[in-house]
């Protein structure tokens, strides 16, 4: 169900827009990818991490959450967590908001 959530929301993206898919496990990371590339959008894939590099040209990355550092200089138009309960924020994040108040 999930999955074809984020398949439907990444298929309204037009064109010039990029999106990035963080899942928590290497095994969700490929089964997201070949769902993405077995459908009907018609986007880019590229897998991040863990034996694949990145490919900078793809409108559609998918990688786990330690390598999505490697995007750190793409402005993403859209950003999806998969699982996200699992994700912790980065202790510099936290002193950032509580510094803002």
């Amino acid at each position: 169900g999930k999955s074809l959530v984020m398949l439907d929301l990444l298929s309204e993206l037009g064109p010039g827009t990029r999106a990035c898919v963080i899942v928590p496990k290497l095994e969700l990371m490929e089964q997201m990818a070949s769902l993405l590339e077995a459908s009907e959008l018609s986007k880019r894939i590229s897998r991040v991490g863990t034996g694949w590099r990145a490919d900078f040209e793809a409108e559609v990355f998918v990688c786990v959450q330690n390598s999505a550092k490697k995007l750190g200089g793409i402005n993403f138009d859209l950003m999806l967590l998969d699982e996200a309960h699992h994700y912790e924020p980065h202790p510099l994040t936290i002193t950032a908001a509580t510094s803002a108040k």
